[in-house]
């Protein structure tokens, strides 16, 4: 059985001192500190029943106000222990994003307690830019990164920076920041 509230409160953590503690995601702070995110946990028995919420989900942030709710979190506890599963999950997600007309609306970022970027070691240092404590999909707004990239001084830097960032942390610093990894 899941505790919903403490996995939240996990995630949110994880959004706080490494998503904006590190300054992973410059984009992220304002939508936070402003609640203009969503953090749903997914209880669902079935991949059938993942991909009816994630369109559940967009059909929701596509009504909604972006100045009321800018982006959404689902988080999948019970699933995709596995990286490379929930890596080939990612791409049924994309595929309803495309199957319902949402793709110029909304892109889809993933994040896992294994991310492995393709061609990187299991244990690389910039594997961490993307892990969490659960399997996490998150939906932002295809307007909302135009306008982001548009106003950042170096957006293409951002990578590389966090790479950097990552590999500067002491492994102190890492066991403290992903203790599920």
């Amino acid at each position: 059985m899941i505790d919903p509230e403490k996995i939240t409160l996990e995630v949110q953590q994880w959004l706080d001192e490494v998503v904006i503690g590190l300054g992973l995601c410059p984009f992220a702070q304002q939508s936070v500190a402003n609640g203009l995110h969503h953090i749903a946990v997914l209880d669902v028995q079935s991949i059938n029943a993942m991909l009816e919420a994630l369109r559940i989900e967009c059909a929701r942030l596509a009504e909604a106000d972006p100045k009321r709710l800018e982006t959404s979190l689902l988080i999948l506890p019970h699933w995709f222990d596995d990286f490379l599963d929930f890596n080939d999950f990612m791409s049924m997600a994309n595929d309803l994003l495309a199957g319902n007309d949402w793709s110029g609306q909304f892109q889809l970022a993933s994040f896992h307690p294994k991310y492995q970027f393709l061609g990187a070691e299991p244990e690389a240092a910039s594997n961490l830019t993307n892990c969490s404590p659960y399997p996490i999909i998150h939906i932002l707004r295809e307007d909302s990164v135009t306008w982001a990239v548009k106003n950042h001084p170096d957006v293409e830097a951002i990578p590389e920076r966090n790479m950097a960032v990552m590999e500067a942390l002491s492994a102190d610093q890492i066991a403290h920041l992903f203790p599920f990894r």
